[in-house]
C-alpha cells in the first residue's frame, strides 16, 4: 500500500504546498482535496494548491515568493522555471536590530594599581607579603 500524500502549507494564505513523501509524489497521485497531480514532483518542491494566473503571486509561508510565468493549475509542479523573482528590498529598507551599547567600565585609578606590600626577614629569608600571594626570596649574606 502506497504512502498517504504528505503536503506541508505552512498557512491558509499559502496557494502551493510542499511535497513532505520520500521519494516524493507521482503523476496522477490524488491529494486529500480532490486535487489530482498531473506532474511527477520530488520530496521537498512545491505543488499548486490553487489555480495562478500568469503574473499571479505564489505564496508560502504566507509571503510572496515569487511570480507565475505563466498560467498554473493545481497538481502542478511550481518549479524555478515556472516563476519569476520578487524584487529583494533594498539594504537600506531592512530594519537593524538594536544592539546594547557596552557600559563603559570605570577604569582603576593610579593608586590603586600601587601593590602594597610588607617585607618580613626572618635570618637570611627575606618574606614578601602580599594581598594575592606570599613570594619568598632567599638571599646568602
Amino acid at each position: 500500500m502506497a504512502e498517504a500524500p504528505i503536503i506541508i502549507r505552512t498557512t491558509k494564505e499559502d496557494n502551493v504546498g510542499i511535497i513532505a513523501n520520500t521519494g516524493g509524489l507521482k503523476k496522477g497521485t490524488i491529494l486529500s482535496d480532490g486535487i489530482i497531480l498531473s506532474d511527477d514532483i520530488p520530496t521537498g518542491h512545491k505543488v499548486a494548491l490553487t489555480p495562478i494566473p500568469e503574473g499571479g503571486r505564489v505564496i508560502r509561508y504566507g509571503q510572496v515568493i515569487g511570480y507565475a510565468v505563466n498560467p498554473v493549475n493545481p497538481g502542478e509542479w511550481i518549479h524555478e522555471s515556472r516563476m519569476s523573482l520578487p524584487e529583494p528590498p533594498g539594504l537600506d529598507s531592512i530594519p537593524l536590530p538594536l544592539k546594547p551599547q557596552p557600559q563603559p567600565q570605570p577604569q582603576p585609578q593610579p593608586q590603586e594599581l600601587a601593590v602594597r606590600k610588607r617585607q618580613l626577614a626572618v635570618g637570611s629569608w627575606q618574606w614578601e607579603l602580599m594581598p594575592e600571594f606570599i613570594v619568598i626570596m632567599v638571599t646568602v649574606i
